[in-house]
Order: C-alpha cells, then structure tokens, then sequence
C-alpha cells in the first residue's frame, strides 16, 4: 500500500504547476489557488481514500463495475459535469488505473482555468530563466513597449529561505532567523531607552552573498544583526507589542560586526521574549514595486490602466518564481517590501530603499498579526558608508 500511495503521490507531483499541500494528508493542487486541489489521499479510514474530480461519464462506468467507487460526501459544492469521487485504495482497483484518475483529475481541473493560468504553467513546464518569465509577461499584458523602463524597476534582492533547526548546529555567524545571536566580546545587547532588551530577530552573513552580486551598497563583508521593539510579543497575541509613543530610531539597532571569527553565541537575557531558530539560505531573486508611490515607478507618469496591467505582470511572475521556489516565506534582503496595506509615505519622502523584509515564517515560530510583515528601510547613502543607526522601520498585516 505504501508503494501505491508514493506512486500516486509521485505522479501528482509531476503535474505541470502541481502544488504539495500535503499535511495530515497528501494533497495537490494546481498553482496556488484556494480551491484548485485534483487529488486528496485521506489516511483516516480502515482503508486509504483517493478523492478527485471525476466526470459523471467516467464515473458512473468505475461504479457500474466496483463498490469501491462513489461520489464523494466530502466536498459539497455543486458541479457540473463532473463529482467529487472517492476511490478506496483497497486493492480492487489497479494501480494502472488510479494513476489515470489522478491524470484525468488534473485535465478536468486544468480545462477550468483562465489564459494567465496556463501561461504560468507552461513557463513553470518549461523552466525559463527570470527575465524570459518577466519578458513573456510583459507581453502577455500587453506592455511590450514598455519592456525597458519595466526593466529599470527590477531590483536584485535575496530571499531568505528557512528550515527548522535547534541551532546547536548554526556556526557562529551563519545567516539565521530567530535563535540566539551572535556578537563579539564586549557588545553589549541593544536596549532600548527604558532599559528593556531588544528582541532578537535575525542576522545575515554578507559572505552568503554570491560573488559579484549586486549589493545595494551593503559592505562585501560581515554580519548583519537585526534587534527590534517590533519583536516584543507575549504567548497568545500575535501582534507586536511595542510603545505607546510613534515609532523612532531607537526601536531598531542593526548591528554590523565586520570580524566573523570574534562573534560568539549570546544568550537572550531575561525580560525579552525569544524565537526558536531556523537556518536560512540565501537565494538571488529580482523584485518589481507593487505600489505605483514607490520611488523610480511614480516618476513613470503611468495611467490607470497601465499600472493595473503592470501589477497583473508583477503577480503573475511573484506567482511563478515562488512556485518554482517551493512558495517560502517572504524574508527578503534589499528589493521592494510586499505591502500588506498601504504605501509608507516615508519610504518615497525620503527616497528610502528596503533593506530587510521580516515575514511570518513557521520554521522560526514567527507570526506578526495575521501573517505579516516587519519592514526595515534606510537611506542608500547611509548603507554606502556602513551607517546603519538611521532605521526606518513599519509592520502591516492582513
């Protein structure tokens, strides 16, 4: 039974624009639609169940000849053409032809979705580089004569990619969210003016980056190390709770410590919660603005019409580059911060750049409000002298 289910799972994987939404169950869908699921194995019953869509057609011939097939009482939304069905996987139906079931599942699901959707998975199927996705997108929505200036918006930026860890095993120094820091002897931890430990929230090793990257005028060298307000929270309140007072300079310390080997583990002192820690790796990625206020987009004098066939482009290649990463958490180095809200004002005021987006992530128990986000700006030509002290920080949430 096993081998079939890894077989199943294995061809559903295989699916152009397949996503594993397996937990208790395995389950996949196709791209990152709510409801477009075409196969579910439910573990619970005497027997594995396999549910998918099924043509009434086809189903009522799988009927005709095996109890082992029957419309599904799972799933209650009205169909036409088609049920929801289960197949119990208790060996009466050939392995042979429950993968045709998953296949035709997948055809049926696949005939219901729009013109975008198939595009994003042909480029997925055919694994283009990131400018020849932005390229086709761009010409999907018809912006081709626009294709230069969308270019000059790209910005080069670093996800963050987690997984669990105790953090025993993190070198000193490693790129991190969560955990503990590392600081050098005799640097002391950030607090702010009332005395209270900042709370830890992740540091970078610069040296992660690959060589030759654009860098955004971050030192080649060093660790980064992030202390914040926004990371006070207590048990059972996801919100951060920070001062009463408006937002200022000393909510945020970043720290840059240009010696690697003089860092050492630190532990959290008492008063300030902590994360657990999750190892994180570093992958080049190309960001595009999703709000027009955003500095370099609004000086473009663009209409209506053209931002909105401009932010189809930009959801449409997110979609596809996140799909092909596995859909991680939004932990970004440099690029352009994912508004949940609103547009921050200051970022344009001030002709601020990203420096370091902190998204609600799992492996690192982290939740800002209803998966949110921490933002981190600073003025370009403060990370070209190393000056950190002037950090212009923000949290939104759905």
């Amino acid at each position: 039974m096993n081998d079939l289910i890894e077989s199943l799972r294995q061809r559903c994987a295989e699916k152009p624009g397949a996503t594993d939404r397996s937990s208790r169950r395995v389950e996949f869908g196709i791209l990152d639609g709510f409801l477009d699921t075409f196969a579910t194995i439910y573990f619970e019953e005497p027997n594995p169940v396999l549910m998918i869509r099924c043509s009434d057609d086809l189903r009522r011939r799988l009927e005709a000849s095996s109890s082992a097939v029957g419309v599904s009482d799972r799933m209650r939304w009205q169909t036409e053409g088609w049920a929801w069905t289960d197949v119990v996987l208790d060996g009466s139906i050939p392995s042979e032809t429950l993968l045709h079931l998953v296949d035709h599942s997948y055809q049926l699901l696949y005939d219901q979705l729009d013109e975008a959707q198939h595009l994003r998975i042909s480029m997925l199927d055919r694994r283009l580089a990131p400018d020849e996705i932005l390229s086709e997108l761009v010409a999907f929505h018809g912006l081709q004569g626009l294709q230069s200036e969308i270019e000059t918006l790209a910005r080069p930026a670093y996800l963050l990619r987690t997984s669990r860890s105790d953090g025993s095993e993190l070198a000193p120094g490693s790129t991190r969210i969560g955990g503990e820091p590392d600081l050098p002897e005799g640097v002391a931890w950030p607090r702010f003016r009332d005395g209270k430990p900042l709370a830890f929230l992740a540091q970078i090793n610069l040296s992660d980056l690959p060589e030759g990257a654009e860098r955004g005028g971050l030192p080649a060298r060093g660790v980064l190390s992030f202390f914040s307000v926004w990371g006070w929270q207590v048990e059972g309140d996801a919100d951060p709770q920070t001062p009463s007072d408006e937002p200022a300079a000393d909510w945020t310390q970043v720290l840059h410590h240009a010696d690697v080997d003089a860092l050492r583990r630190r532990s959290t002192p008492e008063g300030v919660n902590s994360f657990p820690a999750a190892e994180a790796k570093l992958l080049p990625i190309v960001c595009l603005p999703n709000q027009r206020e955003e500095p370099g987009a609004a000086g473009l004098g663009w209409d209506d019409e053209t931002w909105e066939k401009f932010s189809a482009v930009v959801s449409d290649y997110d979609a596809v580059c996140s799909h092909r990463l596995g859909f991680p958490a939004r932990n970004l180095l440099l690029g352009y911060a994912d508004y949940m809200q609103s547009f921050v004002e200051e970022v344009a005021t001030h002709d601020l750049r990203l420096l370091f987006q902190l998204a609600s992530d799992d492996n690192a128990a982290m939740c800002w409000g209803d998966g949110g986000f921490l933002y981190f700006w600073a003025d370009p030509r403060d990370l070209a002298r190393g000056d950190f002290t002037r950090i212009h920080t923000d949290y939104q949430c759905g």
